[in-house]
């Protein structure tokens, strides 16, 4: 599908983003700790370009929030710009993952859910210490 769809993610950027508003709002939340994400650095641009092809490419999904976490760790884990955003189109397509993304992000909250009772059942002293520390 790449091949044949050489200089698509280059077009993409060329094309309104409904959902910049939201992308950038988000981009100042990605892994603040970080750094690499702050709108001074290199990592800024590279997210919202990757956000803002994802929104258009999956129309049928656009943007949400929790897609910018996910992206951020697609790209620093492989470190190629184009290639995060067919890993991320991919996840989000191929492998269903859109759902957990949808309008009112019931799938996310069951998933969370499942986790959940998943750890209390076989790691109840992991289950304990996140009940002691919640994370924000």
């Amino acid at each position: 599908m790449r091949e044949a769809e050489k200089g698509y993610y280059d077009r993409l950027q060329t094309l309104p983003c409904l959902e910049e508003r939201a992308i950038l709002k988000d981009i100042d939340r990605t892994f603040p700790h970080l750094g690499f994400f702050d709108k001074a650095a290199q990592g800024y641009q590279i997210l919202r370009r990757i956000l803002r092809a994802l929104a258009i490419h999956l129309k049928d999904v656009g943007y949400s929030q929790g897609i910018n976490s996910l992206a951020a760790t697609v790209y620093l884990s492989l470190n190629d710009e184009e290639n995060a955003f067919w890993m991320m189109v991919h996840v989000l397509r191929e492998e269903d993952f859109s759902e957990l993304f949808a309008p009112g992000m019931e799938r996310l909250s069951l998933a969370c859910y499942q986790l959940d009772s998943l750890v209390r059942k076989h790691i109840p002293r992991l289950s304990h210490f996140l009940v002691l520390h919640p994370q924000p």
